[in-house]
């Protein structure tokens, strides 16, 4: 009979030493929430589902943005520390500064007179109880005309003194 009962406890404790498994990364949206002459914030909304019964955590993340799937506009990093609670899914909003590292690419792109499909790639650093692991994701989505008018005026407003070149900003 206790040989009946050893084995199933066996079982279990085997089951608790077991590795967290990796949590998956789903997107949801791209939008962007500043422009300046250094470059642009974008704030990327993800579904981070983390299926272990314990907590982890992301770390950090890196990102490369191409604009209609080939032309790259730079790398993004982003340090902040997010929770991801036991058995759950959470939104998580990770602000990514991307530097111009070829600002002709936005102007040629803005340029176009329609709106230019762009992919986020990269990893975010997961940790917890055992476990350090950089988990994949993409996000996809297009960035309107009205984006980039958006986006030009407020870099060029951005320039220290031009504002004030044109004389003051004409009432709507």
């Amino acid at each position: 009979m206790s040989r009946f009962f050893v084995a199933p406890l066996g079982l279990l404790l085997l089951a608790s030493c077991s590795r967290p498994v990796p949590p998956t990364l789903a997107p949801k949206s791209v939008s962007i929430a500043a422009i300046a002459t250094t470059g642009v914030t974008l704030d990327v909304e993800l579904a981070a589902t983390n299926p272990n019964s314990i907590e982890l955590s992301a770390d950090g993340a890196t990102a490369k943005v191409l604009l209609d799937g080939a032309t790259p506009l730079g790398t993004a990093t982003m340090a902040n520390h997010i929770a991801l609670p036991a058995n759950s899914t959470t939104t998580v909003h990770m602000p990514l500064a991307v530097s111009w590292d070829n600002l002709t690419t936005f102007i040629g792109a803005a340029s176009r007179g329609r709106d230019v499909p762009y992919t986020v790639t990269g990893s975010a650093a997961v940790g917890g109880a055992g476990i350090h692991v950089d988990v994949p994701f993409t996000v996809n989505g297009t960035i309107t005309q009205a984006q980039m008018r958006k986006m030009t005026e407020s870099g060029i407003l951005a320039i220290p003194g031009l504002p004030g070149l044109f004389g003051p900003p004409k009432a709507k």
